[in-house]
């Protein structure tokens, strides 16, 4: 076990035996055989009420055969992990804590390859089924959609943007969201680097807990005024027609909201519409009827200018 590089001093003997029966199993080429006798190592421990040596053979058989590019093979053994763990009820404590962080943080990564992002999405979900289940903490939550986040960041660059943006932003680590779309705008065209910024600021609107809105609204123009103004003149930016949306939004106003949305539309016709499905959707989130006649708000011929001007 000592070729996981992680420490294992926990391992009960018989764990530690039913792994090294399986690490020689994969040495050996017999990934199948291995697999289904580490498997019946798991229900035996079950049957019997160990339950914690039933978990390390999940994790750290998830683990060998990630190191060994059995890749389906380690999502099967940490899926069952988490499944027991929910159906287990296994409280969120020190030690199952540290398997669920040793198993995100130790996921293969292989770049641009969607199916290993779409296996985290799993582990992502199971994982806080069980903490919101067994009543785990905020920064429990926090740190799983952050994981998930930098990890899809890094396996498919700013391709994968429209997946990783909203987990990072859940984790609330403000510092990790400027740094993984700076990354992103240092290779995306200029065209996609405006796309970026627009999604990012609708985004943190959306995946930002209402009772932090005020923290929301000082994020998305942050990233505006770090990012957005550099990409095209004003007259030219679906940045800048996604930053109008975020100020018709702060003030609550559906019409606003709409002819922005509409200005939005039109900059960004066949190139990403679905970033308005977006927009659409927050309004149902910020807005309320609008009580006053939308002309005597000054703010309503500011949008209707920037309407008329965005064919």
């Amino acid at each position: 076990m000592d070729s996981l590089g992680i420490a294992t001093t926990s391992l009960s003997l018989q764990a530690s035996k039913a792994l090294d029966r399986l690490a020689e199993s994969l040495t050996q080429g017999n990934t199948y055989e291995g697999h289904e006798m580490l498997k019946t190592a798991y229900y035996r421990f079950r049957s019997k009420k160990k339950m914690d040596d039933g978990y390390d053979l999940c994790l750290y058989g998830s683990l060998l055969h990630f190191k060994k590019g059995d890749f389906q093979c380690g999502v099967e053994l940490a899926t069952m992990l988490l499944d027991a763990y929910v159906d287990d009820a296994v409280p969120v404590s020190t030690e199952s804590r540290r398997r669920l962080k040793v198993l995100l943080g130790q996921f293969p990564h292989v770049d641009e390859n969607i199916d290993v992002v779409n296996a985290m999405q799993q582990i992502k979900h199971r994982s806080l089924k069980w903490l919101s289940r067994m009543k785990g903490s905020e920064e429990d939550k926090e740190m799983v959609y952050l994981k998930s986040g930098l990890f899809t960041s890094e396996v498919l660059g700013w391709k994968g943007m429209g997946v990783a943006l909203p987990d990072i932003i859940r984790s609330g680590d403000t510092d990790r969201l400027y740094s993984v779309i700076e990354k992103s705008l240092q290779i995306a065209s200029p065209l996609d680097k405006d796309l970026i910024i627009a999604r990012s600021m609708l985004h943190v609107l959306e995946y930002t807990p209402q009772s932090k809105k005020t923290r929301a609204f000082s994020i998305s123009y942050g990233l505006y005024s770090t990012y957005g103004k550099e990409q095209h003149s004003l007259s030219d930016s679906i940045a800048q027609c996604a930053y109008y949306v975020v100020k018709a939004l702060e003030r609550g106003s559906r019409d606003l909201t709409g002819i922005a949305i509409e200005a939005l539309r039109k900059r960004v016709e066949g190139l990403d519409p679905s970033i308005c499905d977006v927009a659409e959707e927050l309004i149902h989130i910020y807005c309320k009827p609008d009580p006053r006649q939308m002309g005597q708000d000054p703010f309503g011929s500011i949008f209707q200018t920037l309407l008329r001007g965005g064919g």
